[in-house]
């Protein structure tokens, strides 16, 4: 059986974070511009020793428009999008030292990304936008299921 203390570590909360300091240091450290709002975020990763912090592996971020984003130390793989609409799709940052064991990438999917990394034999990992149920783009969720 699994503590709550473990379960809590892998607890991940969605929804749009609130402007604090942790959200625009995230937003800073990708080089946003002040007009993109990230409407989450997370940080998958190993704590750093003798901190609370989490050294970031992969980072998800949905957008809410277009912007380019880029940021020091990964490379950014992003969805495609529709041409419809005020939409920025979803991007998956990959920390530069583990670009190396990416071994495919599929992006062509809107709003999805796929990755395949050679050091998890096996397994696809697939980071996927799935739109509210009041947005226009809601009909197409039928393809998961």
């Amino acid at each position: 059986m699994v503590d709550r203390r473990e379960r809590e570590t892998k607890l991940v909360i969605l929804g749009v974070p609130e402007e604090t300091r942790r959200y625009r240091k995230v937003k800073e450290s990708l080089e946003i511009s002040e007009n993109t709002r990230i409407r989450d975020y997370r940080r998958l990763g190993k704590y750093v020793s003798n901190t609370n912090r989490k050294r970031p592996i992969l980072v998800e971020v949905e957008l809410k428009t277009s912007s380019r984003i880029s940021s020091p130390g990964y490379v950014v793989y992003k969805s495609s999008v529709s041409d419809r609409g005020q939409r920025g799709g979803s991007m998956v940052l990959v920390r530069r030292a583990l670009h190396s064991a990416v071994l495919t990438v599929d992006t062509s999917a809107t709003d999805q990304v796929w990755l395949r990394f050679s050091c998890l034999p096996g397994m696809l990992l697939g980071f996927v936008y799935v739109t509210p149920s009041d947005s226009p783009y809601a009909r197409n969720i039928n393809i998961f299921l």
